[in-house]
């Protein structure tokens, strides 16, 4: 077990620079996991380890980005075999396709989006129903509403994991919603009327991401605490995510944006950019989404900001 966890953690960029370096690591995990060279024995690694060792490998690999082992896993080694009550199918259902969805768009990109989607939404709907099955509500009462209210749903204990699959939800659906509008302003060569619907979905897509950051910021100041560095880490690149792409599209439909931070707007971007200046630890500045955020803002968004026309 410890080895196949080794083997793992090669696929982050901390372990294995080198692509193909994480690939072999990846084939050899695969190996270890489900096939068996030996032929006087028949069974494979995974079939003599329990179902918590599993369980925690099947973990290890979600968190190192192995989802498309995680998702193997999940399925092949803990449905099929520990899922002895309803409650525990439903769990590792949801497990599996999350991690199935987050294959997919590690593989694909935006154009496995619709499928990913479809998975998230099973997933969602799993766990409420683990929920209801717990004795608890299956919705989110203040899912949706606005952002300074409390919440009121802390006795759900799977209220964390529905806000992170919703927020999650909804940013692959911006991100289908901005490149469509992207593709419409390529193909018509020219900005939006004032006024007309490609006008207004310009402006409100970035005051989206930005509501969407907030919510993660929320997400982690409510719930971090009872969870572990690695998923705070990733709550705050998600809120760094979420604000770098209204930061970006803010440049790219700048004809939009300008002039409409008025009112309620105003208010919601002037508190998103104050959480910008909130006291992150050091060691996210080395964290692969950082950098990759720092490279793409110094090469591509800041440039957009500067005249074109020599003055």
């Amino acid at each position: 077990a410890d080895i196949i966890a080794a083997c793992l953690s090669c696929k982050m960029a901390f372990h294995s620079p080198s692509v193909e370096g994480a690939l072999k690591c990846e084939s050899l995990t695969r190996s270890l996991l489900f096939h068996n060279d030996n032929k006087k024995d028949t069974a494979t690694t995974a079939t003599r380890l329990s179902a918590w060792t599993i369980f925690q490998l099947a973990r290890h690999a979600y968190t190192t980005a192995n989802f498309g082992i995680a998702h193997d896993l999940f399925t092949q080694k803990l449905l099929s075999t520990s899922s002895s009550t309803e409650k525990s199918y439903l769990w590792l259902s949801a497990l599996s396709k999350t991690a199935k969805a987050e294959d997919i768009i590690s593989k694909e990109g935006i154009l496995g989006v619709s499928r990913a989607s479809m998975l998230l939404d099973s997933s969602i709907a799993h766990i409420q129903s683990l929920s209801s099955l717990s004795g608890v509500g299956s919705q989110l009462d203040d899912y949706g509403g606005d952002d300074d209210e409390d919440e009121d749903d802390n006795e759900n204990p799977f209220s964390f994991q529905l806000h992170l699959l919703h927020h999650r939800l909804d940013f692959l659906n911006l991100c289908v919603t901005a490149r469509g509008l992207c593709a419409e302003m390529k193909l018509t060569g020219s900005v939006p009327t004032k006024g007309t619907r490609s006008f207004l979905h310009q402006r409100n897509a970035c005051h989206c991401f930005y509501a969407l950051a907030s919510r993660y910021f929320r997400l982690y100041s409510l719930h971090g605490i009872m969870h572990t560095q690695q998923t705070r880490t990733s709550l705050r690149m998600l809120y760094a995510l979420c604000r770098f792409m209204g930061d970006a599209l803010s440049k790219v439909f700048a004809e939009a944006v300008v002039g409409s931070s008025g009112g309620s707007n105003a208010s919601r971007l002037s508190r998103i950019h104050s959480l910008a200046t909130s006291p992150w630890p050091v060691g996210d500045s080395t964290h692969p989404a950082s950098n990759l955020i720092r490279i793409l803002k110094e090469k591509v968004i800041e440039p957009m900001g500067e005249s074109i026309d020599p003055i």
